[in-house]
Parts: C-alpha cells; sequence; structure tokens
C-alpha cells in the first residue's frame, strides 16, 4: 500500500471558486467600462499632443500575404468586457474614421453593449493614430488602416484576423462579410 495524498479538489468547492471567479471578472469588466465612459465623456480622451500633430494617415494600407496555412491572430476580448471562453467569440473589424462627437457617442454605445453581454472579439480598424492609445488601454486590439478602401481592408486585414465582417463604427452598417460567413 502507497501512502499517497489526494490532491484533487472536491467538485463543490471547484464550482464556487469558479463562480467567484466569474463574479470578480464582471466586477472588473463593469469597473473598466465605467472609467471608460469618464475618459469619452471628459472630452480629452484622444489628446495626445505628439500623434495630433500629423492628423489623419495618409498612404495605403501594408499588405502582406498571409501562409494558407497560418492560423488568425487572437483579437482579444475588451477589458470592459467579460465572458468565459471569448476565443469562441467571432471577431468583427469596426471601422472609427476619427474622435469626433459623433465616433465617441457610437464608441460609448458600442462599449456599452459589450459591457452588457460579449457578443464579439473587436478590432478597430483605425484611419488615425490618436485613437489608438486609448482603445488598446481599454484592451481592444486595433489595426490602422489608413486610407485604404473597404475591400483592401478586408482582403488584407481579415485573413490576418479571421475577420468575419467590417462594420462601421457611427452606422453599424457591414461593409465587408467574408464569403465563408
Amino acid at each position: 500500500m502507497t501512502n499517497r495524498q489526494d490532491h484533487t479538489i472536491p467538485l463543490d468547492r471547484y464550482l464556487a471558486v469558479l463562480k467567484r471567479n466569474e463574479v470578480l471578472a464582471r466586477r472588473l469588466a463593469d469597473y473598466e467600462h465605467q472609467s471608460m465612459r469618464i475618459e469619452l465623456l471628459s472630452g480629452r480622451a484622444f489628446d495626445v499632443p505628439r500623434l495630433r500633430k500629423g492628423g489623419p494617415m495618409s498612404g495605403a494600407l501594408q499588405t502582406g500575404t498571409v501562409p494558407a496555412n497560418a492560423a488568425p491572430i487572437q483579437a482579444p476580448l475588451a477589458r470592459i468586457a467579460a465572458h468565459w471562453d471569448p476565443e469562441s467569440l467571432p471577431c468583427v473589424g469596426v471601422v472609427m474614421e476619427g474622435a469626433d462627437v459623433a465616433s465617441v457617442q457610437a464608441l460609448l454605445g458600442l462599449a456599452g453593449e459589450l459591457n452588457a453581454g460579449a457578443f464579439a472579439r473587436i478590432l478597430f480598424l483605425v484611419r488615425c493614430l490618436t485613437l489608438i492609445p486609448l482603445l488598446s488601454r481599454y484592451g481592444f486590439a486595433c489595426q490602422s488602416v489608413g486610407t485604404a478602401s473597404v475591400g483592401e481592408i478586408g482582403a488584407s486585414v481579415a485573413p490576418r484576423y479571421g475577420l468575419d465582417q467590417v462594420r462601421d463604427l457611427q452606422s453599424g452598417d457591414v461593409l465587408w462579410q467574408s464569403k465563408s460567413s
């Protein structure tokens, strides 16, 4: 007979830990969402003096070939949302043109929906570099697309991130959709 210790955790304790983690993740997501709302409503969320000088980016999207067998890059679920299996959520590209009032209001709406119930991992396709610091601070993935057309964005960014579709932030319209969707 061997004298070994049983290191298994009782099922009820394991489920209690999972439930506690879920509650804490929800609280953290709510806190991050509230912080983002306050920052966006302050009117200074996108004030980045060094980047502000340049204005909108010019030039074409840098395209590269993605090998056929390469796994897509997993865009993270933003910190303003909580989900038990974020990799199971679809990845949706959202084109954000700038930091004008309409874009900020649309971003507040999207953030509220995402906080209420995670429905997708968002990849922001930004045309202006001033947007990246705020979005990345809250855990959103960003890709600068410059003045690229929606077709160019779909052709080059979608395979890299496994995007199902590209939408406009302000209108919510589908601008591009993968052929497999």
